[in-house]
């Protein structure tokens, strides 16, 4: 029979499994990052064709934007009614100080409810303890 399990030496088989595990991690990395990918340059390339592009495109519409050639529909229902994007901004702009005026009396309707609805619950909270009052008296006699 051999030694006991508790006093067998396995340093050389762990040192062994350690460097087997070093080793295929080492190599997987190699492997995806750069022995199994040749289209990567190529790849990076067009990704920064599409970036120039697109960057050209915005610069275009911008100029469209600021010429006034860029015209917007003001109502889906009705796609023939066209307008520029300047003046579009400055009719949202209208409606934006129209609903201003709207928001501040909705803000005052809502402070008016809220100081109601604080008055409701003192009142409730008053009546509750003239309740448990009234029952302590019950009780006395």
């Amino acid at each position: 029979m051999g030694k006991p399990v508790e006093r067998q030496n396995h340093s050389v088989s762990f040192f062994i499994l350690a460097t087997l595990i070093a080793v295929c991690t080492a190599w997987s990395f190699y492997e995806e990052f750069l022995g199994r990918r040749p289209w990567k340059y190529f790849q990076e390339r067009i990704f920064s064709y599409e970036k120039d592009k697109a960057a050209s495109e915005v610069r275009a519409y911008e100029r469209r934007l600021e010429s006034g050639d860029l015209k917007v529909t003001i109502d889906p229902a009705k796609p023939e009614a066209t307008t520029t994007v300047a003046e579009a901004q400055k009719r949202l702009g209208e409606i934006d100080l129209s609903l201003a005026k709207q928001h501040k009396e909705i803000d005052q309707i809502h402070a008016e409810l809220k100081d109601a609805e604080i008055e409701a619950s003192d009142a409730d909270i008053k009546v509750k303890l003239l309740r448990s009052e009234d029952d302590g008296q019950f009780y006395q006699f």
